[in-house]
């Protein structure tokens, strides 16, 4: 009898011992003044992945992705293709492992994840499979939507409606009209408090005050200067600011080229403006984006073609839909460029061309 009772005496202790990890681990929580969002931990099970022998998907790349492009190339990328596949009734894959499916590819889908964490489906981010060079060759491309800044429609563009899984070989995808049937729904997938709340640090506390009208406006210099784009001109701001002024209003200067800004903020001073730059060491620039959304009461796009400038006008609508935005007319220096640009399918109904001088680069 009591080596029964020794017996299971041991046994009781050996199961404690196993399970008690179990019971006693706990989450790692993060502190709620946490300023900086971390990339989810995506659990992904067999079953949450789209069979290519079986369920009807959309293979996805894309040169907004590709090509190391700010977070206003990666926003498109993504924007459009989750557009695309809801539009022809298929799963999205970004396939991770693909040899095709580069670095740069990889960072931007990370950057995202990062900056708006309920916007990519868990479920499109396939880590399983690497579809190889026999199932996609190079050049196929069952869609063929490669132009910049005009919508083609991929019902009629889809030749093979039968086939289970479409190559989409994307291009840079600036359209809104690739996801315009389910913006509501992405909107909301975009949204975050906690960046809306870092951006009021990118301004004076008196460029926030609850009587002032708050004029944003985009730059962008750096590759858009010499012959390709049309960078923001002092020339054009100028004018611009010029247009759209009201009645105590202050202009908020946004961009890539602080030194130049600077500079610019000295002119418009100079000439009767109240001005400031914003920015702050150590914010991270999609803070800009919220700030657009919250705060701007009139938006000007200075540099046309900027994704980025695009993305934040697009911001200050999300909600806000009276919010003004004027962006300028002079898309592009280089005709070809100029060429793939089609104005209704890139701009918003209801924004507004500022046909004005734009000046040269250092003017």
């Amino acid at each position: 009898m009591k080596l029964l009772v020794v017996v299971a005496a041991v046994f009781l202790i050996a199961q404690a011992k196993v399970e008690k990890p179990h019971h006693q681990a706990k989450a790692n929580k993060v502190p709620s003044h946490f300023n900086e969002p971390t990339p989810p931990t995506l659990e992904i099970g067999d079953e949450d992945y789209a069979d290519p022998d079986n369920d009807k998907a959309i293979l996805a790349r894309s040169a907004a992705l590709e090509n190391g492009g700010d977070l206003g190339h990666h926003l498109f990328g993504i924007m459009s293709t989750l557009g695309i596949a809801r539009r022809l009734g298929r799963k999205p894959i970004f396939a991770l492992r693909a040899p095709y499916f580069k670095q740069a590819s990889s960072n931007a889908l990370w950057d995202l994840a990062r900056n708006f964490p309920g916007l990519i489906p868990p479920q499109s981010i396939d880590v399983k499979h690497t579809y190889g060079k026999s199932f996609w060759p190079a050049g196929e491309d069952d869609l063929k939507l490669s132009g910049c800044c005009r919508f083609v429609d991929p019902e009629k563009s889809l030749k093979n409606k039968d086939r289970a899984t479409v190559r989409f070989e994307g291009g840079y995808l600036q359209s809104y009209k690739y996801f315009q049937p389910y913006r509501g729904e992405l909107n909301e997938k975009l949204l975050g408090t906690l960046f809306t709340k870092m951006s009021q640090s990118l301004v004076s506390q008196e460029a926030l005050g609850p009587d002032v009208e708050r004029i944003c406006i985009h730059t962008q210099r750096g590759s858009f200067l010499g012959n390709y784009h049309q960078a923001s001109t002092f020339t054009f701001v100028r004018a611009a600011a010029q247009e759209v002024e009201g009645d105590n209003s202050i202009i908020l200067l946004f961009g890539d080229d602080k030194t130049w800004m600077k500079q610019l903020a000295q002119k418009l001073d100079a000439d009767g403006f109240d001005v400031e730059v914003a920015g702050k060491d150590g914010v991270p620039r999609v803070s800009e984006l919220f700030f657009f959304r919250q705060y701007c009461d009139k938006v000007v796009i200075s540099a046309s073609s900027s994704t980025f400038g695009w993305w934040a006008a697009y911001f200050s609508q999300m909600k806000r839909a009276h919010v003004p935005v004027f962006y300028n007319q002079g898309f592009a220096k280089d005709p070809t460029y100029v060429a793939q640009l089609k104005a209704e399918d890139y701009y918003l109904p209801g924004w507004k061309a500022l046909d004005l001088p734009n000046g040269t680069d250092d003017n």
